[in-house]
């Protein structure tokens, strides 16, 4: 980088110093959250219980004492997050019912499905880890099927 380009280079940044307004910061603190899949997870107290029940069904599942918590913890929550994927997938668009309609839409079912495939392999890893691959047979769609 030349002299002149160094000298361009901080002037730029001077005048380049973000949002000045209050609503400005606030639209750019936000700038990452899109659909809050992968922040720390918030679970309704139904997930909460749901979230308890597949922690000790895991815990059934592993002989290994050494197994840490934290693993377990973290796959249960990956499930949960799942399903309450798979749920608002399945209540915005049907029994794979895929809307040709408008662009907007399929554009939302495929980010939808990425995010699936990511908690899906997430989850996968840590049950291997776990030793517990029997759960992989799990239908997570089951809970909210209707009959």
């Amino acid at each position: 980088m030349t002299h002149r380009q160094h000298d361009a280079n901080r002037r730029n940044a001077r005048r380049s110093t973000g949002p000045a307004s209050n609503s400005g910061k606030a639209n750019a603190s936000r700038n990452a959250l899109k659909h809050g899949l992968w922040g720390a997870p918030v679970l309704t107290s139904s997930e909460h219980t749901r979230w308890r029940d597949i922690r000790e069904s895991f815990r059934d599942l592993t002989d290994d004492a050494d197994i840490i918590n934290s693993e377990i913890d973290d796959c249960a929550t990956a499930q949960v997050l799942l399903e309450r994927l798979m749920r608002l997938r399945h209540q915005t668009f049907g029994d794979g019912a895929t809307p040709h309609s408008n662009d907007n839409v399929v554009q939302q079912l495929q980010r939808l499905v990425r995010h699936e495939n990511r908690l899906i392999k997430h989850r996968d890893r840590l049950l291997h880890l776990l030793d517990v691959d029997e759960y992989l047979s799990f239908d997570p769609l089951s809970s909210f099927k209707t009959g």
